[in-house]
């Protein structure tokens, strides 16, 4: 286990899809990007104005191109990291948009694909940016509530869905800006509202039964490379759907993604408080070799999931089949006192937030080391 210390609390941690540098966001509105073993800042940008609430690596990085995405109070900005300075500040942008007109609304998250990068605002909106033109759109939908996170479909180039405090999900034609479709927390939503009336003054913390008082707000929003969909609620809970999951044995792209079907989803209780982030990854190898790590053969062409918790507890579930296979491990970061992000690089996995000291804190973990708590 590795652990960086920062100054300030670590808000947002995201891994390059295409060269392994890690960039760790601070609310200081600092950003610090390191390179593989990441021990040293190998760039900072400084001086970015109100917090930081997203981060976003493009797709088509190279030696001549590094472009780094950040989302900040209102506005987006874009700076190029492939260049000879070692700090950036706001200045040195490359490109800025300021999304929204509404003095309180803000930005919550941002993603990539090779085309577009998608936004989220406190107001319930879901937009996007062309990244060739720089034309922004809105969804004809939006969120009745907070919308918290987005997500591109892989192998779907005009769709994405976004997750709101309304308790929807919603599936969209960008493009158009429709909706395909569309799924609601209800069971959980349902059973909330109905305690909350039986005992409205009674706290989260002594329930009148197993299932918890706290609302089942979407925090956090992941999908897999073959369509798995997984959110992380604030009640402890997971919902993960199958629906749209496109199998090794059957490659043929589906006419449909049916992520959201009720049918073929379900929710796992993996922590006692809010899940703050949650990812699914495909580890596929086509010939793997004879001296490769036992703990990476035996998750070879499987999905895992790992979830994290407030208070720093890592879950991982391998999936099989359609259905949560078995769950791996769970762990509890040291040195975490609050939990934030969660990134990992198919390997290993980073955890940033706050220390017991109301600092920054950075850990890394391997999978090996997931692995050996089932083991013990």
């Amino acid at each position: 286990m590795a652990a960086l210390a920062l100054p300030f609390p670590v808000v947002v941690l995201v891994f390059s899809p295409t060269t392994e540098h890690l960039a760790i966001a601070s609310d200081d509105g600092s950003i610090r990007i390191y390179q593989k073993p990441y021990t040293k800042v190998w760039k900072a940008l400084r001086n970015l104005g109100p917090e930081i609430s997203s981060v976003a690596f493009a797709l088509d990085s190279s030696s001549t191109s590094f472009p780094l995405w950040v989302a900040c109070g209102q506005h987006i900005l874009c700076f190029e990291l492939a260049c000879d300075s070692l700090i950036l500040e706001r200045k040195d942008c490359i490109f800025e948009s300021r999304v929204t007109e509404e003095a309180e609304d803000i930005l919550n998250q941002i993603t990539i694909n090779k085309s577009y990068l998608a936004y989220t605002l406190d107001s319930g909106i879901v937009g996007t940016l062309d990244l060739k033109t720089k034309e922004q759109k809105t969804m004809k939908t939006s969120h009745s509530n907070l919308c918290t996170n987005v997500s591109f479909i892989p192998n779907r180039p005009r769709e994405m869905v976004s997750t709101g405090y309304d308790f929807n999900i919603l599936h969209h034609d960008f493009p158009l800006g429709t909706i395909l479709s569309s799924f609601q927390v209800g069971e959980i939503v349902s059973i909330y509202i109905m305690l909350h009336l039986i005992h409205p003054t009674e706290s989260p913390a002594e329930p009148a039964s197993q299932i918890s008082l706290s609302p089942p707000f979407i925090q956090c929003l992941t999908m897999s490379s073959n369509g798995v969909i997984a959110c992380g609620l604030a009640d402890g809970r997971i919902w993960i759907g199958f629906g749209g999951e496109r199998s090794l044995a059957h490659r043929k792209k589906r006419r449909k993604w049916d992520g959201l079907r009720k049918d073929n989803a379900s929710y796992v209780q993996v922590a006692d408080g809010p899940v703050v982030d949650v990812f699914v990854f495909t580890l596929s190898l086509s010939k793997p070799s004879r001296d490769i790590d036992k703990v990476l053969r035996a998750f070879v062409n499987s999905d895992i999931l790992v979830t994290l918790s407030l208070l720093g507890t890592l879950t991982a579930f391998q999936i099989l089949e359609g259905k949560l296979d078995k769950k791996l491990s769970s762990h509890t970061v040291k040195g975490i006192l609050k939990a934030n992000s969660l990134a990992t690089n198919g390997t290993d996995v980073w955890v940033g937030g706050i220390s017991s000291k109301n600092q920054g804190i950075a850990v890394s973990l391997s999978l090996e080391t997931l692995q050996k708590e089932t083991e013990q």
